[in-house]
């Protein structure tokens, strides 16, 4: 059985931004916590995606919005992947 997913650790930097590793040793500055929160649960959407057969709106809400936030911190090639399963799982839901 494989470990659950994770979210990608957070902290607050001196100067009170909120900072995501996104891989070792590499944060990246948010401009909120709000931000920094959804880039650091990406791992636990994608996870919840591959948990399910039919993805909810509620679901794919969380891709788009993850996608979104992705893309304003230059992580287009994440934010493409969500952006596509988003798209994909819309077309299975409705």
């Amino acid at each position: 059985m494989s470990k659950p997913p994770e979210s990608l650790p957070l902290r607050q930097s001196n100067d009170g931004k909120w900072e995501v590793e996104n891989v070792p040793g590499h944060w990246v500055k948010c401009e909120t916590k709000k931000d920094a929160e959804i880039i650091s649960n990406a791992p636990i959407v994608r996870a919840k995606l591959d948990r399910t057969m039919c993805p909810n709106k509620a679901l794919t809400a969380e891709l788009d919005k993850t996608a979104e936030i992705l893309d304003k911190y230059n992580m287009r090639p994440t934010a493409r992947y969500f952006r596509a399963m988003a798209k994909r799982a819309k077309g299975k839901g409705s």
